[in-house]
């Protein structure tokens, strides 16, 4: 799914997309490429909302720049992937965040 909106701020307008993280079993896999189709140099802001499987918490992943550590976050890969990560024994690698055919979460867009 995704959700677009825009916000007049003169000469170049910041818009707002909202993109499904989709499926990601986090107990197993410690990183996802999400595409979001938006070349990374239009990019202003990035915020990552994850849930956990029984959908009561909704957690944001911080943003570090790097995969090191237990660090959960997002960095800019490519042309238009975003890529999510999870720290090995972080907050996210446990069975609460394992579930298959699953939206993970969500991707807040800011971008001109």
């Amino acid at each position: 799914m995704r959700v677009e909106r825009q916000q007049d701020l003169g000469p170049d307008p910041l818009k707002t997309v909202i993109v499904d993280i989709n499926d990601w079993d986090m107990d197993t896999v410690a990183s996802l490429d999400v595409d979001v189709k938006i070349h990374f140099n239009r990019w202003r802001s990035i915020s990552v909302m994850i849930r956990n499987d029984d959908t009561t918490l909704f957690i944001r992943l911080s943003f570090n720049g790097d995969a090191s550590g237990s660090a959960e976050h997002t960095n800019g890969k490519g042309n238009t992937i975003i890529t999510l990560y999870r720290g090995v024994a972080g907050a996210f690698d446990n069975v609460n965040y394992n579930a298959a055919d699953f939206n993970r979460g969500y991707i807040t867009l800011g971008y001109i």
